[in-house]
């Protein structure tokens, strides 16, 4: 048996528990939750005006880079 892989008794049949299965399905929930937090963050920053974004220290140019990425980049 893997190291990866645990039997365990559920009754008369062994269950295999598959813990990278979970682990994979958790991280990719986790990864889709990071992309959509930040498309909505990006579609909050494409809305501010220039005043608001001078008061948080980025010029349009540097809103414009950031608001034109692909919502799965960083």
């Amino acid at each position: 048996m893997s190291g990866c892989q645990q039997t365990v008794s559920a009754g008369s049949r062994p269950v295999v528990a598959r813990r990278p299965l979970v682990r994979a399905t958790r991280e990719a929930w986790a990864w889709l939750a990071q992309c959509g937090a930040r498309a909505s963050q990006r579609r909050v920053l494409a809305e501010l005006t220039d005043w608001q974004l001078r008061d948080i220290g980025i010029s349009r140019a540097e809103a414009d880079g950031e608001v034109g990425k692909w919502f799965w980049h960083p």
